[in-house]
């Protein structure tokens, strides 16, 4: 049977403001009161979730996504709102915004967002830490690991920002810079990344070298 996952947040604030209503699903604690388990429909009032519901989800989820930006339940203002969705069947990973007209006609049939493949970055990361809780390792070490993990991730994204800065030609009377397409292998190579390792390191690189944004005009999230 297919299933979706649903996860949502909001860029730039923590996740407040939604609480479950339905009482099996209820917890002690706040952020356990946003897992809404396995449902048999699509619900907006959780930060994750999977459904079995196949269809008629799609417009439900634009629309939530559409009022979280314009009405958002946080003091300060939201730029886009974001759900992550995740077939279990085929595995495959979409994002969606709230800023639909962007994404909503990139593809056709069940595409309902942005497609995006697998950082091995993150799958390294994810498998080890799941070897080492195989092996009863004591939690405390797993997070030690997890926090070296990321900060060699954050190192990555430092070398990015560099070698894209140093690599930069200038064009349009120099107001602008650009980076030709052939460059890229040449940029995985060096650095030793997957190309689908690319969009998180320049998320990261985005927040501790802006000069990225102002040089390229991208700002991946």
């Amino acid at each position: 049977m297919e299933s979706y996952v649903f996860d949502r947040f909001e860029y730039g604030t923590s996740q407040k403001g939604f609480g479950a209503n339905d009482a099996s699903c209820q917890s002690s604690s706040l952020a356990g009161s946003l897992l809404g388990g396995v449902l048999d429909h699509y619900s907006s009032v959780f930060v994750l979730h999977a459904t079995t519901q196949t269809t008629h989800w799609e417009d439900a989820l634009r629309q939530d996504l559409s009022a979280a930006a314009h009405h958002s339940t946080l003091d300060q203002q939201v730029a886009e709102a974001v759900a992550v969705v995740a077939d279990t069947d085929s595995w495959e990973v979409q994002v969606v915004s709230s800023h639909s007209f962007i994404v909503e006609r990139s593809g056709s049939g069940s595409q309902v967002g942005l497609r995006v493949g697998m950082s091995p970055l993150v799958s390294a990361i994810t498998d080890s830490i799941l070897d080492l809780a195989r092996l009863s390792v004591d939690p405390q070490f797993i997070l030690q690991h997890l926090e070296e993990c990321l900060c060699e991730l954050y190192l990555k994204s430092q070398l990015l920002a560099e070698y894209l800065i140093g690599g930069a030609t200038c064009g349009f009377g120099g107001s602008e810079a650009s980076i030709s397409p052939y460059h890229l292998p040449d940029l995985t190579r060096a650095l030793g990344l997957d190309l689908n390792d690319l969009p998180l390191l320049l998320a990261v690189a985005s927040t501790h070298t802006p000069a990225l944004t102002r040089m390229f005009g991208i700002s991946i999230k």
